[in-house]
């Protein structure tokens, strides 16, 4: 009886576990686009070279892909519940 609920507690909370691990990475992918954008964004306006005006897009983009990548991993039936 004891060992039964041991396993259902590992099976269950490994992959939340998994889940949370992938989400933190997600969150700094977040953070650094957003840093990205800020410092990209000050260049350009100081210098007005469109070099930076165009890495502040792809950061955009690139922090629009994490956003929805990280949508698509939270949507696991746990984190439905919460």
């Amino acid at each position: 009886m004891q060992s039964s609920k041991l396993h259902e507690l590992g099976t269950s909370t490994i992959p939340n576990l998994q889940v949370d691990i992938k989400l933190l990475d997600y969150q700094k992918k977040l953070v650094d686009s957003t840093l990205s954008q800020l410092r990209y964004d000050r260049k350009y306006v100081l210098m007005k070279d469109t070099s930076f005006q165009e890495r502040f897009k792809e950061a955009n983009k690139e922090f629009g892909k994490t956003l929805s990548e990280s949508h698509i991993t939270a949507d696991t039936p746990f984190c439905r519940i919460l």
